[in-house]
């Protein structure tokens, strides 16, 4: 007998679940999950036998029956995965479905027979409670909504009537909302309002408006500096700035529109709300905003992902989650492992949504760029969650955007990470994060000229990226334009705040034209630390420039960190090409990106018809 045959009119409990076997139907806190299939025959076995273990071939004959299945291993863990997702279960701290490692799976609660009913009653009874969080969250969110309208018309109606050129849009950077809660534990929710802000508004009128990237205008948090100089250094025409205070529940959210020119302002509004309602605020507005704003100019896949479905405690993860990942270079692995932990808070609050699953897919995918030796782990992990946004919303440009990413870096195909690039760009083609990686990937494959083209779009709405200003600096050499490789390099330096860039780069160029004097002058200064490490070009002028003491402790240095592209580099530039191309086929094993770029890189001319050269080309997707 087919495991759920005689389940087929039952209904169980399981903890905090019940399950409908007749309709599929899986509710938890209110929220029902469709089980079809195989998930579904899957925890009917573990029903059937609560409390024993299933073996994974009990599994495999019940569930898949006679049919063929190649990868019988990889389809069951994917199932599992589903349906501890439905469940709210997690495999580290199981309380429904533990694993038992090479043997099977077991069902750890005592399910309970429930009356067979149709959950349609079950679901009615909270519809007024629905309707009620609904219009309270609406409420709220009519401030926002205001305070884009009012920014969208004054910006307009304002540049209107000064005659700007049609031809050029009208710039705007919206600042960090200035903190005034007293707690420093409710940052996460200014950056999330003024970030919000920055998505909402670079959707409005995308042709006419530019609204700059949040990374550019974050470092004014830090370091504040009057609208004029702003606008000088951002190159906007108006600032959106404002505050979020708190009285006991109530949060008061304090909006102006500035003329950056004469500082002259143009708004102002403040909103007093509930702090009970406030993750509200961004989950309802998106449809309203393209309501009144321009819809054809809102992305679908955005409008559909950041609808008023979402549940205020969800959203607060998730904003909380965007806040660690937006902090993710200061102390990578506790950052990303606190994103990491608060994007699962809020898909186990609401298993359905699409954005927090992309979150979590961001940070396992910034694991494995922080140390590509970690290993195949945070990869799975991240294609996971990305196969689950977007099968919850395949409209979601960000999630292509970093499907992309990972397929050009750990897959190496590069076809299929173009198609995921264009399909990111053409559902939002403003943003400049997919525009910065994109400009990789056109250089990868030898189109310099393109890559410095798609930057500098992505730089047009992100001015102040130190990452941006990086990459033109690495075309600009691919190009042979040595001297504006330099300045680039030199501006990227100064706005990270961090000299070391610069100097490795000068030591690079100059180690590459011989001369070794000034190389070594460059690298003087800067010792053996993980980060100058990390750099191959350092690893290459100090092995072709250092004395043999100082190669001897950067050889150590190296395979202590296990850094293995600086160690391919390293050969390199000593001319032991047999220990090169075995260093180079190990950083290609372990997925370093910088193997992706041999194609384009001069130092490795000379070695262009070398076979061994061309097997590396090939593996890497050239």
């Amino acid at each position: 007998m087919a495991a759920g045959t005689e389940h087929a009119q039952s209904r169980y409990r399981l903890g905090p679940c019940e399950l409908d076997v007749s309709s599929g139907e899986l509710r938890r806190d209110g929220v029902t999950t469709q089980l079809q299939g195989q998930p579904l025959q899957l925890l009917l076995l573990l029903i059937e036998r609560a409390g024993d273990v299933v073996t994974r071939e009990e599994l495999q004959r019940h569930v898949w029956k006679d049919e063929t299945f190649v990868d019988f291993e990889r389809g069951l863990n994917s199932i599992v995965k589903r349906l501890r997702e439905a469940l709210g279960d997690s495999a580290e701290h199981p309380a429904l479905i533990q694993t038992i490692p090479r043997r099977g799976y077991r069902l750890l609660v005592e399910p309970q027979t429930l009356p067979v009913t149709n959950l349609t009653d079950a679901k009615s009874a909270p519809a007024v409670a629905r309707t009620s969080t609904f219009a309270t969250r609406w409420i709220v969110a009519t401030a926002i909504v205001m305070i884009l309208a009012a920014v969208v018309s004054v910006v307009f109606r304002r540049v209107d009537r000064r005659g700007a050129p049609a031809a050029r849009s009208v710039r705007l950077a919206v600042l960090p909302f200035e903190n005034l809660t007293g707690r420093q534990d409710q940052q996460f929710f200014a950056d999330g309002l003024q970030e919000e802000m920055i998505f909402r508004l670079g959707r409005v009128q995308a042709r006419q408006l530019t609204v700059i990237a949040r990374p550019s205008v974050m470092r004014y948090r830090e370091a504040p500096k009057d609208v004029a100089a702003i606008g000088r250094e951002l190159g906007v025409d108006f600032v959106l700035e404002g505050s979020v205070r708190q009285a006991g529940d109530r949060i008061r959210v304090t909006a102006q529109l500035v003329r950056a020119s004469d500082q002259s302002h143009l708004w102002t509004e403040t909103y007093d709300r509930s702090w009970n309602d406030v993750f509200a605020i961004q989950t309802d507005v998106g449809a309203r905003v393209a309501d009144s704003l321009a819809v054809e100019l809102l992305p679908p896949s955005q409008a559909l992902a950041h609808s008023g479905t979402v549940r205020p405690k969800a959203y607060e993860h998730y904003l909380r989650g965007r806040f660690y990942w937006n902090q993710r270079t200061r102390n990578p692995s506790a950052q990303l492992a606190r994103a990491i932990e608060e994007f699962r808070l809020a898909t186990a609050e609401q298993p359905d949504y699409a954005l927090a699953y992309a979150g979590l897919a961001d940070s396992y995918n910034s694991i494995f760029f922080a140390n590509p030796a970690v290993g195949d782990t945070p990869y799975a992990s991240a294609r996971d969650a990305l196969g689950r946004a977007l099968q919850l919303d395949p409209r979601l440009a960000s999630a292509y955007s970093t499907l992309g990413w990972m397929t050009l870096h750990f897959d190496r195909n590069l076809r299929e990470a173009e198609t995921a690039f264009d399909r990111a760009l053409e559902l939002d083609p403003t943003d400049s994060l997919t525009r910065f990686r994109h400009a990789h990937l056109l250089a990868i494959r030898g189109r310099v000229r393109e890559a410095d083209n798609e930057a500098e779009e992505a730089r047009r709405s992100d001015p102040l990226s130190a990452p941006i200003a990086d990459i033109l600096g690495w075309f600009a050499y691919y190009r042979g334009d040595n001297a504006a490789a330099i300045q680039r390099m030199t501006e990227a330096s100064e706005l990270e705040g961090n000299p070391t860039k610069a100097h490795v780069f000068n030591a690079y160029l100059r180690a590459l034209a011989g001369d070794c004097a000034g190389a070594v002058s460059e690298l003087r200064p800067w010792t053996l630390d993980p980060d100058t490490l990390r750099l191959a070009e350092s690893a290459y002028a100090r092995a072709r420039c250092d004395d043999r003491t100082a190669m001897a402790d950067l050889e150590q240095a190296l395979l202590t960190r296990q850094l293995t592209y600086s160690m391919a580099m390293f050969h390199f530039a000593r001319r032991d090409m047999d220990a090169f191309y075995e260093w180079l086929n190990l950083a290609i094993d372990e997925r370093f990106p910088e193997p992706l770029y041999l194609a384009v890189d001069p130092v490795f001319k000379a070695e262009r018809k070398d076979p061994r050269f061309q097997a590396a080309l090939r593996r890497v997707g050239l």
